[in-house]
């Protein structure tokens, strides 16, 4: 009987047999299914089965998993990982890495500006979804940075057509996250940015040349 085929209601009979193969089967889409399937049981405390999944796996798609359970669990550890795993560069690590993030340290931003340029196209959207989500309510200082560094990707002439309209899209997020700001509380630094960043779309539809994308920035103002 296949992983899939056991039911919900049961899972909780297998569960000794389950974490064993999460963490010893010979083949990473077993590894996968049983962490997945584990985690769906009541009352299951995953934290010290990711753990040790953290400590021994080697498979992009099941540290994915566990990095999701750990970071939404236990934020200093979370950080002590996004230490380790940075510095694989992966791509598939990169949109639950990012989602992990909450501190605007010059480091993480760094970390965020270097693979949104170069991320390939199966995790680019997915990665552009949670930089999005990491910016909303962050500073002025580093809404500002982030807006400018969005607007040259966007404005490219030789870029990437959907690492151009993320960025867009991006930008756009942050110029409404701004709005919303000013109609709770109008001040100057707020007022002057959203200026800024309104003048970086308007900017980079001016300089659009691409027909695909200017039909998606119809209606953008």
């Amino acid at each position: 009987m296949g992983i899939n085929a056991i039911a919900d209601s049961l899972t909780g009979n297998y569960i000794t047999v389950l974490q064993n193969m999460a963490l010893t089967d010979p083949h990473s889409e077993v590894r996968r299914d049983a962490l997945m399937k584990v985690l769906n049981v009541e009352d299951f405390d995953p934290v010290p089965l990711c753990r040790l999944i953290l400590d021994s796996e080697k498979a992009y798609p099941v540290l994915q998993i566990a990095l999701e359970v750990i970071g939404g669990t236990n934020p200093e550890k979370a950080n002590q990982l996004l230490q380790k795993f940075k510095n694989e560069d992966s791509d598939f690590l990169a949109p639950s890495l990012i989602g992990m993030m909450s501190d605007e340290n010059p480091e993480n931003l760094e970390y965020i500006e270097t693979k949104a340029k170069k991320i390939g196209i199966y995790h680019m959207f997915e990665y552009y979804e949670r930089y999005q989500e990491y910016l909303s309510g962050k500073s002025m200082a580093t809404l500002d940075r982030s807006a400018a560094f969005l607007h040259e990707i966007a404005r490219a002439k030789e870029g990437n057509m959907y690492r151009k309209y993320l960025a867009m899209s991006t930008i756009i997020k942050i110029a409404e996250d701004l709005t919303v700001r000013n109609g709770q509380s109008n001040n100057a630094e707020n007022t002057a940015l959203l200026e800024k960043v309104t003048g970086f779309i308007k900017d980079i539809i001016h300089n659009e040349t691409n027909p695909t994308l200017l039909d998606k920035y119809q209606g953008v103002k």
